[in-house]
């Protein structure tokens, strides 16, 4: 409300992200898009930092610079923490999809016993270095794809196709919303551990991808995303200083150049490694 009226009713918002999905915790913040149905105002983003603060936001931190400019706010009466994204159409399509695949009630359980571990284990947080909670859910998935027989489907195969235009570039965001019969009865415990396993004993991450759309991992090399710069190891000892790139490669589902490891850094690969490593010891 306080966005229509401040722009005269010239937007759109909706919701996407793990509030959308089905794959929310209590303690998860909610994700907006906000769209301009005619021309974009000049300088929107301080325009909406502005109006936060009129309204009596918290915690206001405008982030125009970002490939997709972001709004970072906590709401004082309901304590949620919120980030309105400009134009992210891309991410509405990619909610929408994930919230195909939480038809499954236990792999809507799965995913979020993973988040809840990693949120706790504070390697959750693509600003700190880490991997984001997306990406955490696709790492849940595409283990879920993997097991046998497996608890989670394929859903950008035998699909309508629908090709949309986001920032000059098209992309395929059709997805098959069938439903799913599993013949996987495994526990949530046993889920939970071979999902441990898989990532910290039998996953290589240097020839490896975490590929949702594709149902298995893909090959660095057939993506030309082999592991490029020093180790974590060699920049937080100080022997290396330079940029990793590919470190631990999760392919975006729709947009297949975007590697969601590409915030990791150093000492974030060294955290996730070691939290994998203490579960399975």
């Amino acid at each position: 409300k306080i966005l229509s009226r401040r722009f005269n009713n010239n937007v759109t918002v909706e919701t996407f992200g793990s509030s959308k999905t089905g794959f929310s915790l209590n303690s998860g913040d909610l994700d907006i898009c906000l769209s301009f149905n005619k021309k974009t105002p000049t300088r929107v983003m301080d325009k909406i930092s502005r109006l936060l603060f009129e309204e009596g936001m918290n915690d206001i931190r405008s982030i125009p610079k970002a490939s997709v400019p972001i709004v970072k706010f906590s709401d004082p009466r309901s304590g949620l923490d919120v980030d309105i994204s400009l134009d992210n159409q891309l991410a509405i399509y990619n909610s929408d999809m994930l919230k195909s695949y939480a038809q499954e009630h236990r792999l809507q359980q799965f995913v979020q016993m993973v988040k809840y571990w990693a949120s706790r284990r504070d390697i959750n947080e693509a600003f700190k270095g880490t991997l984001s909670s997306y990406a955490w859910t696709l790492l849940a998935i595409q283990h879920a794809q993997m097991i046998q027989p497996p608890l989670a489907p394929n859903r950008q195969i035998d699909f309508q196709s629908k090709p949309v235009s986001f920032q000059g570039t098209m992309y395929d965001v059709g997805f098959n919303n069938d439903e799913f019969m599993t013949k996987n009865k495994q526990s949530l415990a046993s889920l939970l551990l071979s999902f441990f396993d898989r990532y910290a004993t039998r996953w290589d991450w240097e020839s490896m991808v975490v590929s949702i759309r594709n149902g298995q991992p893909l090959s660095t090399r057939e993506k030309k995303w082999e592991h490029k710069g020093p180790l974590p190891l060699e920049i937080v000892t100080g022997a290396d200083e330079g940029r990793m790139e590919h470190i631990m490669p999760i392919e975006d589902p729709f947009n297949h150049e975007h590697d969601l490891s590409r915030v990791v850094r150093a000492e974030g690969a060294m955290s996730i490694q070691n939290e994998f490593l203490r579960v399975i010891e």
